[in-house]
């Protein structure tokens, strides 16, 4: 279904915006398509690169949510469904993770996707696989949103990219893929 037949962007660009912080490292998207696309980042070279992110997301959140409250507004929400939105895969907590990996050795075995699936994550390429930087490159994220916390999302990515990195390495190490699927 087109944004346009859902009416999704029925008054597009009214009610729409983007903010960037100063440091750049969080943008808020309103009215994308649902209320809010937020996004934390951080480069690969960043001290305690994630654990800052993770920091970054809850204490924006937390401050969007506490001006909504005085200004007496929220998200819609459902007691047992948590958040609404226009797509039914973000209802629940809405919470995406995307970690992005340069995996050189695991990229390029074709069990790669049945790990993904085992894992219960899902993996897209990054932008272009041509331009250096991004070769060899997979983003990672959650394939639920619906049924846990954002804690237990948040540490079932961990855990799948730990798993992930533990596997290159082993395969760095000389050892082959095989002997860590018996596993």
């Amino acid at each position: 279904m087109s944004w346009l037949s859902s009416g999704v962007a029925r008054d597009w660009p009214d009610g729409r915006a983007i903010y960037v912080n100063n440091d750049k490292n969080i943008f808020a998207w309103i009215n994308q398509k649902d209320h809010l696309r937020f996004i934390s980042w951080s480069t690969n070279n960043a001290k305690n690169n994630l654990r800052s992110v993770i920091t970054r997301f809850f204490q924006g959140i937390s401050l969007l949510e506490n001006i909504m409250r005085n200004e007496g507004i929220s998200f819609a929400h459902d007691d047992h469904f948590g958040y609404l939105t226009t797509c039914p895969v973000n209802i629940g907590t809405g919470l995406k993770i995307n970690i992005y990996l340069k995996l050189p050795l695991l990229t390029k075995d074709l069990r790669l996707p049945t790990i993904i699936k085992d894992l219960n994550l899902t993996m897209e390429e990054i932008m272009d696989p041509d331009i250096e930087g991004f070769k060899d490159c997979i983003d990672i994220s959650n394939r639920d949103r619906i049924g846990k916390t954002e804690i237990e999302i948040i540490q079932h990515v961990l855990d799948g990219v730990t798993k992930l990195v533990e596997i290159e390495r082993k395969l760095e190490a000389g050892d082959k893929l095989d002997e860590y699927l018996r596993r």
